[in-house]
């Protein structure tokens, strides 16, 4: 769920639960996340409607994003007050973030209460792959986001080309193994075949201390925990306005949109 700010009560959350257990067929959501706390209302609201949720049924695991290591503790206090847990935060975790220390502090709060860290863009839209080129990074996202220079990426990317020869592993299959290696998960979006078999292969193997210690020496420290709050408003609300638009569109077609003729390929 991302709470936009027009969406202000507890029943909101549990409804949108509701219709989203609905399309995707099950009995019950397995994680459920809260995304983004920027929200005009308290961590401890949604919390609150999220374990609403749970007496419902209609999710098995409450699960949070971009939560902060106070923001996390206070998110637990509800939950636990409620007779649940907080399962898993999901924050960008990565070579390009590790040395953040609201991060660090972040996930070693997660660690202690036993909440999963779920690593988004961990190779960075691209940055820490093969196929990264120049111009690559003039338009990359990640990169805007999180403001990495060239020079402080290039460094990085010789030690990680560097592990990966040893290895006999991709660039980003080290990136990847290097997360698991820190007991996080990392959360891949794969736009091809070839890139969900190269994903595929950082399991099955691990890194070995001392690969980890030198890719940990060269990480970086950009962090969304410590970028502007009023961007992450104004992207949440976006976002927001973007899905109940396309929503909105959807009712107006009707439930067969896209047509059929486009789903038929005709």
């Amino acid at each position: 769920l991302l709470p936009t700010f027009w969406r202000c009560t507890r029943r909101a959350l549990v409804e949108a639960a509701r219709r989203s257990r609905e399309t995707l067929g099950l009995s019950r959501i397995p994680l459920y996340f809260i995304h983004t706390p920027v929200h005009w209302l308290p961590v401890e609201f949604w919390i609150e409607a999220a374990c609403d949720a749970m007496d419902a049924g209609i999710i098995e695991n409450i699960g949070v994003s971009n939560f902060d290591k106070d923001q996390v503790l206070r998110a637990q206090a509800v939950a636990t007050r409620r007779g649940y847990t907080i399962a898993a935060n999901q924050v960008m975790f990565g070579l390009l973030n590790f040395k953040n220390s609201m991060l660090q502090e972040t996930i070693r709060v997660c660690t202690e209460l036993n909440i999963a860290v779920v690593a988004f863009s961990p190779i960075g839209q691209g940055l820490l792959t093969d196929s990264f080129s120049q111009e690559s990074f003039k338009t990359n996202r990640v990169a805007k986001m999180t403001r990495v220079s060239e020079s402080e990426l290039d460094r990085l990317r010789a030690e990680l080309s560097a592990v990966s020869k040893e290895s006999g592993k991709s660039m980003a299959q080290v990136a990847l193994n290097w997360v698991i290696c820190h007991d996080c998960v990392p959360l891949i979006g794969c736009r091809t075949m070839r890139q969900a078999e190269d994903t595929l292969g950082c399991l099955g193997w691990r890194l070995a201390d001392e690969q980890v210690r030198r890719l940990d020496a060269v990480s970086l420290g950009h962090s969304t925990l410590t970028g502007k709050k009023w961007k992450r408003v104004f992207f949440a609300n976006l976002f927001g306005v973007v899905m109940v638009v396309t929503r909105l569109i959807h009712r107006w077609r009707g439930s067969h949109w896209p047509p059929p003729a486009a789903t038929n390929g005709k």
